[in-house]
């Protein structure tokens, strides 16, 4: 068992790495929406196809 971690060492540690800056990224657009902005929006709804009801909300970043 630990010869096979050691084998594979940095395959682990790069999907921790991904893993990690997934979950950051999925909190980042949770908190970004909770607050009532639109995640992954630019800001320039009447140009955008998927722009926010309602008027855009200015989120603060993080």
């Amino acid at each position: 068992m630990i010869a096979w971690i050691t084998q594979n060492l940095a395959t682990i540690a790069i999907s921790l790495v991904l893993l990690l800056l997934a979950g950051l990224a999925a909190q980042y657009i949770y908190k970004t929406r909770k607050r009532g902005g639109c995640a992954g929006c630019g800001g320039s709804c009447k140009n955008c196809p998927r722009s926010c009801t309602g008027g855009h909300k200015e989120a603060k970043r993080l």
